[in-house]
């Protein structure tokens, strides 16, 4: 054998171990590369952007508040509006919303789904408390319609009576929805009569409870009225001065001005928020029904 060949047979040879040699080694397993999120999936995550069309028209509020912002900065010429209008635009009519209204219509709407439920035990289309609940679907009031059709599902789905109310009652959040779930948990333990009776003075209950924070409501309405009425007008005069008069304006264009209707517009709405405060009802204590049967009776308060 020549000593080329020997050569290049040593060579074959050290580069076939070499090959087999690398191909031992433990190599880290290839790892696909994580997708890059999109913008419109980062904005979501980032601002909570509920899904579907309450999100598309947050998104649109949003962006009629900058174009608003950047018009008015065009107009005045104030580096502050752009700060002061969107702040003024998304906060005053948090500001001045009736956050009670919401609750006495839902409670107002248990108290009509307890009658229409009376009346179908009083009038026998349905002579058993399953029956009557699923049948009042059909009539459910529109504020907690929801909830009813969730309930009668539950039902549906051979869930037992007393789970699904519980459940019913923890989706109203609602403390009298908690006392009508628990009497009727009772009534599906115990499997006795005068349900009818019982849902009539609930009902009854219900309804007084109705009238008087309609009655409370009211009065605390006027200080609310008061402010919506001084606050838009306010804001209504300010908008034609700037348009109209905007000398008179002159002075809040200066540095020292800007400042000073940063305080006046950031002490209004101080006192705005505390007028929500004296006028929204505090919530009152809970009483939650549970499925099973426990020390406290099936019922356990917070």
């Amino acid at each position: 054998m020549s000593p080329v060949i020997g050569a290049l047979l040593g060579l074959g040879v050290g580069a076939a171990l070499l090959l087999m040699v690398y191909s031992l080694r433990r190599r880290p397993v290839a790892t696909v590369r994580p997708r890059r999120m999109s913008l419109a999936r980062r904005w979501s995550r980032l601002t909570r952007r509920p899904a579907g069309r309450q999100g598309r028209r947050r998104d649109l509020k949003l962006a009629a508040v900058a174009v608003l912002a950047v018009a008015a900065f065009v107009v005045t010429r104030w580096p502050v509006a752009l700060l002061v209008v969107p702040t003024i635009v998304l906060l005053v009519p948090w500001l001045l919303q009736n956050k009670n209204a919401a609750g006495i219509e839902r409670t107002a709407a248990v108290e009509t789904w307890v009658r229409g439920l009376r009346s179908l035990l009083q009038g026998g289309s349905e002579n058993t408390l399953e029956g009557a609940l699923q049948a009042s679907l059909s009539a459910a009031p529109e504020p907690i319609k929801p909830e009813i059709t969730a309930l009668v599902t539950r039902m549906r789905a051979r869930w037992s009576t007393e789970r699904a109310l519980a459940r019913f009652a923890e989706d109203l959040d609602d403390p009298t929805a908690d006392t009508v779930a628990a009497a009727l948990m009772l009534a599906a333990r115990r499997r006795g009569f005068g349900l009818s009776e019982v849902l009539s003075g609930l009902s009854d209950s219900v309804s007084d409870e109705v009238r008087a924070r309609r009655k409370i409501e009211s009065d605390r309405a006027t200080p609310r009225t008061a402010a919506v009425a001084l606050t838009y007008g306010t804001l209504a005069l300010g908008i034609a001065m700037a348009l109209f008069s905007p000398e008179t304006l002159a002075p809040y264009g200066t540095p020292i001005g800007q400042v000073v209707l940063i305080v006046i517009i950031g002490g209004y709405l101080a006192t705005l928020f505390m007028l929500r405060r004296i006028t929204t009802a505090k919530e009152r204590p809970r009483l939650h029904p549970v499925a099973a049967p426990s020390a406290a009776g099936g019922f356990r308060a917070r």
